[in-house]
């Protein structure tokens, strides 16, 4: 009869070792699926973010494009007017400029700026070009026009 007695204490831990291991599992799945809705909440919020963040990225994208389209009609007006700069000094037998035109894609745009495109830092580059062609037609045009007002009054 020990043995009985034995198994009856035995049997008796059985169920409430069995129920005990019920309230783990559902506790586990309990806490899983609560993570997983959390987890589901968080993608849904990153998915909303990444749409925007998306649209703001194509948005400069854009912007940048009609950037650099705009220092390219830029550098093509400004080679114009070099050019004609140097018609002007020839008609008035000046000396020609001894600057020589640089390309302006070797010039340096912006040195420190890690965090700019090499499409924006070509454009301030052109635009760089740019304003030195101006500023050296720019002389050019007024010694071409005092030297032309000279001329006129002896003339």
């Amino acid at each position: 009869m020990p043995e009985v007695r034995a198994a009856l204490r035995e049997s008796r831990r059985v169920p409430l070792l069995a129920g005990v291991a019920v309230l783990l599992g559902v506790e586990v799945v309990w806490s899983t699926v609560a993570h997983v809705r959390g987890t589901a909440r968080e993608v849904r919020g990153l998915r909303a973010r990444l749409v925007t963040n998306g649209a703001h990225v194509d948005r400069e994208r854009r912007q940048n494009a009609e950037l650099i389209a705009a220092a390219d009609r830029l550098v093509r007006a400004a080679a114009v007017l070099h050019d004609r700069a140097t018609e002007a000094r020839r008609a008035v037998h000046m000396e020609e400029s001894t600057e020589t035109v640089v390309e302006p894609t070797a010039r340096v745009a912006l040195r420190g700026a890690p965090f700019m495109s090499d499409h924006a830092a070509r454009a301030l580059g052109d635009v760089a070009w740019v304003e030195s062609q101006l500023a050296t037609a720019a002389d050019s045009l007024a010694v071409v026009t005092a030297l032309l007002k000279q001329r006129s009054e002896d003339a």
